[in-house]
């Protein structure tokens, strides 16, 4: 079944889980609200496991190794 669902363009972030579904909402790159910042969400699919880790526009990773995403220092 369904595990994830993404959506975006609520001007914030935010991720939130029921269960065994999680939602993940990117926030606006233009705009956003509530003392968000402006970036994009990288996601990885690796077999079964999702990782989903979002990065303002001034910390987007250079390079990304094969299974594994960078830490950010960007608050949501």
């Amino acid at each position: 079944g369904v595990q994830y669902v993404f959506a975006g363009h609520t001007h914030k972030s935010a991720v939130s889980s029921d269960g065994r579904l999680t939602e993940i909402v990117t926030g606006a790159t233009g705009m956003p609200l509530g003392g968000s910042q402006s970036g994009l969400r990288l996601v990885m699919v690796n077999g079964s496991t999702l990782t989903s880790t979002w990065y303002c526009f001034g910390d987007i990773p250079n390079e990304i190794a094969q299974g594994i995403l960078p830490s950010t220092n960007c608050t949501q």
